[in-house]
């Protein structure tokens, strides 16, 4: 199971964010709290209402100053070039959540365990977590909606379930053979 903070977006933490000082300041309603003394511009007649303008004001600055990911259905140039250049420069490639050691979902487990089972010794691991543009990035430039995904010489091969059915009927194991010979 991979750990909250890898299944949240920063426009997603800060909307949690929201919603637990709104929370928050219902319950002080809703108990008649008063709120902090240090605080003079929140010392008013309805402690909730003040608490959720200050709230509301935070919530847009952060969503304001959150970077914003790619549209689904676009590909900046960089990015685009960044993809092909790693699918170009490693015969074997996996676009994964997490990395080879310490895979982050159970698919990307899955991917490492078919490319060990494959004998598989040198091949680029790309942590999609870690850089937001390369995780919606590949979906684009695969055209392919999930993670993780498997590159062999250049050409996309497909999701763990793909990589697996190939192992089964043996067309992998020539595949990465090749791959690991160049």
């Amino acid at each position: 199971m991979q750990p909250l903070s890898a299944c949240l977006t920063a426009a997603s933490i800060f909307k949690l964010a929201f919603v637990v000082l709104s929370c928050m300041a219902a319950i002080a309603d809703a108990f008649s709290l008063s709120l902090p003394a240090h605080s003079s511009s929140l010392r008013q007649r309805s402690p909730s209402r003040a608490l959720r303008r200050h709230t509301s004001a935070l919530y847009e600055s952060l969503l304001d100053s959150a970077p914003s990911p790619p549209e689904a259905d676009q590909l900046d140039e960089a990015t685009r070039e960044r993809i092909a250049a790693l699918v170009r420069e490693n015969p074997v490639l996996v676009f994964m959540k997490g990395t080879p050691e310490q895979p982050q979902c159970g698919f990307s487990n899955t991917m490492m365990q078919v490319l060990q089972v494959c004998g598989v010794q040198r091949f680029k691991a790309v942590d999609v977590l870690s850089d937001e543009r390369i995780r919606q990035g590949i979906k684009v430039y695969s055209e392919w909606p999930t993670i993780p995904q498997l590159y062999v010489n250049g050409e996309f091969l497909g999701g763990s379930d793909t990589a697996v059915e190939m192992y089964s009927s043996g067309e992998l194991q020539e595949l990465l053979e090749v791959a690991q010979a160049s």
